[in-house]
């Protein structure tokens, strides 16, 4: 039987925009990725990802969705990435690390919940 794995890929694309007077927002690109064991080449669209995601024990990777979302400080976002809702919520900024808490649904059940921390060039998966 085979199976499919899903995997969210989060990666801030920029720091803090604005002014100290201003609210903080970053940009987070989100892309869902379905990842097997069958034989064949991955999503041309996942060659910035791939020395990550080939750590991972699969052989096959396919980018099922992506979004680019701004996130503004203490507000929460609902995202719909290739049938799944992902909420996100730009809990803080440090320099140019984000500190988002993400919670990953698809229909009633979560999938993951967790905080991470992110920033430009380091995705977390």
């Amino acid at each position: 039987m085979k199976m499919t794995y899903y995997m969210l890929v989060c990666l801030a694309l920029s720091g803090v925009s604005g002014h100290a007077e201003a609210q903080e927002t970053v940009r987070v690109r989100i892309q869902l990725i379905a990842a097997d064991q069958a034989e064949g080449p991955s999503d041309a669209a996942l060659s910035g990802l791939m020395p990550k995601l080939q750590r991972m024990p699969y052989k096959r990777f396919r980018q099922k969705g992506s979004k680019t979302v701004a996130l503004s400080a203490g507000k929460n976002i609902k995202v719909g990435v290739g049938g799944h809702t992902i909420n996100l919520k730009l809990e803080s900024v440090q320099g140019r690390r984000a500190r988002v808490h993400v919670n990953w649904t698809r229909g009633r059940a979560s999938v993951v919940n967790i905080t991470a921390v992110t920033q430009p060039g380091a995705p977390f998966v």
